[in-house]
């Protein structure tokens, strides 16, 4: 069985924190974030000079096993900062996956002291179950009966890979777009630091589409997460294997409590062998490499066939049209996940119904 790969770390960039971010909050974080992806934009990954300074990486915990005995004792978790430079830690650096993983860590940390489990689980138990036409699975499914192309479109700022894709971002207009143009479900990024999403754009969103599913695109690493999910209005978690490793299965479990469907999203033919173990519905194969962030829709096209016809074989990251769909579908696709290509055009209604999203 994988392990997750996900390691305790810490990420911060000397030109945006000049006092720790944990004492600046809301827009000012989101203005000094836009402003470092627009000062790399299009450079893709940084060049050493860049980096240098960005990344403080904590001994590796294990995270994967369900075991935070190693994580508590850490500095991260107590908000000091760590003042060992790569250099000093033998060479080690993090991946894009285990800074990511970190910083949401503490985030959670300092959510969960907020607002505790009981709370958020009593104020699930007190929501109405939801509506049928808000299951992803549904969704997918009334697609391919209508002869209608399964788009799931994305909302996102940024990502590690792109840098800035759109500062300005009216979420209503953009969702009405994404509705009108036929997607079958909304995938909303909520992870505030590299993709510069936040809980607002997703209750945007909600209240924009009450009547469509949507999934909340974020580093689930804990339980806790998912109830927070279910308060947030979102209808899908996602569940990637490279962070959860052995614990998918309890996710999965306390996603389905929570009233939750799940997207679990693998890359490798061993995180896809847990996927199909455990029974999950909903399963993607991203094409880019959460540690590297390259992008391959052939290594996609090797592996979505291996999903059986009574699950729901979803396509992730990559996908620039029709081209694209076309190929993966011929392997087994029967839904897909775009963000980067809808996000970047004026027109996104228009281009899903060029691509079938509509009848």
């Amino acid at each position: 069985m994988p392990r997750s790969d996900c390691a305790v770390g810490f990420r911060f960039a000397p030109c945006i924190a000049r006092r720790p971010e944990r004492w600046r909050r809301g827009a000012q974080c989101r203005r000094d974030r836009a402003g470092v992806f627009r000062r790399f934009r299009g450079t893709g990954r940084l060049d050493r000079t860049q980096r240098r300074g960005w990344i403080a990486r904590c001994p590796r915990s294990r995270l994967a096993g369900g075991d935070r005995a190693d994580a508590r004792g850490h500095r991260l978790r107590s908000g000091k900062r760590s003042t060992r430079t790569p250099a000093r830690l033998a060479g080690v650096t993090a991946t894009v996956l285990q800074r990511l993983c970190a910083r949401r860590l503490q985030d959670v940390e300092r959510a969960r002291a907020e607002r505790p489990l009981d709370d958020l689980v009593g104020a699930v138990r007190q929501m109405p179950m939801r509506p049928y036409e808000r299951s992803l699975a549904e969704q997918i499914r009334a697609a391919g009966n209508e002869g209608r192309r399964a788009i799931i479109a994305e909302l996102k700022r940024a990502s590690p890979s792109a840098g800035l894709i759109r500062d300005e971002l009216d979420v209503p207009g953009r969702v009405r777009a994404y509705r009108d143009g036929g997607a079958v479900g909304f995938s909303i990024l909520t992870e505030p630091h590299e993709f510069l999403g936040s809980d607002d754009d997703l209750a945007a969103a909600r209240e924009t589409a009450p009547d469509r599913p949507i999934l909340r695109k974020d580093f689930v690493i804990d339980e806790w997460q998912l109830w927070e999910t279910r308060v947030l209005g979102a209808d899908v978690a996602l569940l990637i294997v490279s962070v959860l490793g052995d614990r998918l299965a309890r996710f999965l479990e306390v996603a389905r409590d929570a009233g939750l469907e799940a997207l679990v999203e693998t890359h490798d033919d061993a995180e896809l062998d847990l996927a199909l173990e455990s029974g999950a519905e909903l399963i993607g194969i991203n094409a880019r490499n959460l540690h590297t962030f390259e992008t391959s829709l052939e290594w996609v096209e090797q592996r979505i066939g291996r999903i059986p016809a009574d699950r729901i074989a979803i396509a992730e990251s990559g996908i620039r049209g029709t081209d694209d769909m076309n190929r993966l579908a011929a392997a087994g696709a029967r839904a897909f996940l775009i963000g980067e290509t809808l996000m970047r055009s004026d027109a996104p209604g228009e281009l899903l119904r060029t691509w079938g999203a509509r009848a």
